[in-house]
């Protein structure tokens, strides 16, 4: 499963969302400020995959992961830059379901949602480059964190 958090630029929103349904994810949810899914551009990106698999917005992401969690027994991992986040490259997936949670593209995620995170992973770069583009970075985390 995939959660996220205030994806604002619908360019990214639509190519997280294919890579989603390309690599199998089972549910798709987002926060209320996050971009409509409907737009144009939204459409274009995804190539059309918003209409095979749409993303549920839900009003309180942070109750849905509690949700998950109580329901489905999940793990929840999200992409950080904080200091302690572990290398993806060193994380060892728990067995079971699994939730990523992804924010948004300037900011990260808020306080709160941290609060609801079992884990945080970061994909390391090299120094020359801070971070990458939260699209790039769903799809390397996506692929990496599918159960065997």
């Amino acid at each position: 499963m995939v959660a996220l958090s205030r994806i604002t630029d619908p360019h990214n929103l639509g190519v997280i969302l294919r890579t989603c349904v390309a690599l199998g994810v089972s549910q798709v949810v987002m926060s209320q400020d996050s971009a409509p899914i409907w737009s144009r551009r939204v459409i274009r990106t995804s190539m059309g995959n918003v209409f095979a698999a749409p993303p549920t917005r839900v009003q309180d992401l942070c109750r849905t992961l509690r949700s998950w969690r109580a329901r489905h027994d999940v793990h929840v991992v999200a992409a950080s830059l904080a200091p302690d986040a572990i290398p993806l490259d060193t994380f060892c997936r728990p067995p079971g379901p699994l939730v990523l949670v992804l924010g948004n593209e300037g900011h990260g995620l808020d306080d709160n949602i941290t609060g609801e995170v079992d884990t945080s992973i970061v994909i390391p770069v090299v120094d020359a480059s801070d971070s990458l583009n939260v699209s790039v970075a769903a799809g390397i985390l996506i692929e990496r964190l599918r159960a065997p």
